[in-house]
């Protein structure tokens, strides 16, 4: 009977999360084309963020506390998670990628996701292990109708709220929820990014070295995203006035990017990822969106994170072909994966990913260079508070005799 209660509600997820990701896509495509077209339009993004400011002003938690709310809504069942949290982070992105800020669209599928699938609770009467089942299976699916990977949402969704009771009931489900929300994005006529092909070196000890090496780096730069996102923000609260904050840093992010031209380094910035397979990037590259990403984020404009390391990663591996000898379209696959790995925490999701962008044949490399990145990229993380963060303390006690740093 259990059974059966749980495949209808993952068939029911998968549906209203399928095409609901599929607007989203659609309309984020449609958003995204309008403002290269018309690149004024990032002059207007300072007014509407004053006027976004005040959605949060009349808006409760419930709704705009993003992916941290999720967190206590897993531990704890008293915390409610609003249905309108879903077309808040809907609209807010749109805004965002309209306008020109920088930003992803992992946060949006995942919060859209959890906040309609935990609505079944007003049709069901559940358990708290089947409340968190709901919300695992929502996240799956948005995750995995977002990026075309249901693989690693699955493994995603297990990395970011782990539940160590009852694990193998959870499996089916969530896996089920997360491929069939794909597929019917995909019916519904989305397309998702094509890579290159991947030219994979022939194995050596120093092709294993210089792996390693890469790995140390995505791992540090990792941690130099989550740093500029976390002192960007406390600067940024000190203007308590929503709506003041996003307009200040709405005019800044136009100034900067029409006088540099930095078109860019905003929104999603697919084409730069792309680019970054084809031809070695400059130095600066990666930097320049972790700066504008920081921005957006840190005021408070809505959107994701992942997208934006997938470029910062892709472009910084681009940029170390110079430095390290590797083929390009390699170090940008791996800079892709391992930059998220680091600064989700999530590095069984990262390796899944890898595996299904870029081939079964890089499922070691990019086993390394993720668990590398995760292990080097700090005690932080864009997922805050976050399971991993503990047991990536407690290995590295073990390992390193430098217990004065680890309390």
């Amino acid at each position: 009977m259990q059974v059966c209660k749980y495949f209808i509600w993952a068939l029911l997820i998968a549906i209203v999360v399928g095409f609901s990701a599929a607007l989203f896509l659609l309309s984020l495509d449609y958003v995204t084309q309008l403002r290269i077209n018309e690149e004024w339009v990032i002059f207007a993004l300072p007014l509407v963020g004053f006027l976004f400011g005040f959605s949060y002003l009349h808006a409760s938690a419930g709704i705009t506390a993003g992916n941290t709310l999720l967190f206590h809504a897993f531990e704890d069942a008293k915390v409610k998670v609003s249905w309108l949290m879903a077309p808040f982070i809907f609209f807010g992105t749109l805004i965002t990628h309209l306008f020109g800020g920088s930003a992803g669209r992992e946060g949006t599928a995942v919060q859209m996701g959890a906040s309609m699938a935990i609505q079944l609770t007003r049709l069901y009467t559940c358990t708290a292990f089947e409340r968190r089942l709901l919300l695992l299976m929502g996240i799956s699916a948005g995750f995995a109708a977002v990026f075309g990977t249901p693989i690693a949402a699955f493994v995603f969704a297990f990395e970011f709220f782990y539940a160590k009771e009852q694990v193998s009931k959870t499996v089916f489900p969530i896996l089920l929820a997360s491929c069939m929300a794909h597929a019917i994005c995909l019916a519904c006529g989305v397309t998702h990014t094509v890579f290159p092909t991947i030219v994979l070196p022939q194995f050596s000890m120093a092709v294993l070295l210089n792996v390693m090496i890469a790995g140390l780096i995505f791992g540090f730069i990792a941690l130099i995203f989550v740093s500029v996102n976390k002192y960007l923000s406390k600067a940024f609260s000190v203007i308590q006035f929503i709506p003041l904050r996003l307009f200040i840093a709405g005019a800044f992010m136009a100034i900067l990017v029409w006088f540099f031209n930095a078109q860019d380094y905003i929104g999603l910035g697919i084409s730069g990822i792309i680019h970054s397979f084809e031809k070695p990037q400059a130095y600066y590259v990666f930097a320049l969106k972790i700066f504008f990403t920081g921005i957006t984020l840190a005021a408070g404009f809505k959107g994701g994170e992942v997208t934006p390391l997938f470029f910062i990663g892709a472009s910084l591996g681009s940029a170390l072909v110079w430095i390290i000898p590797l083929p390009i379209t390699f170090l940008a696959a791996m800079g892709l994966v391992a930059v998220f790995a680091g600064a989700a925490n999530t590095p069984l999701a990262a390796i899944a990913m890898g595996a299904e962008l870029f081939g079964a044949n890089t499922l070691g490399y990019m086993a390394l260079v993720s668990v590398l990145a995760f292990f080097s990229s700090g005690f932080d993380g864009i997922y805050n508070p976050h399971p991993a963060l503990e047991l990536k303390k407690n290995i590295l006690k073990r390992v390193l005799p430098m217990n004065r740093y680890f309390h």
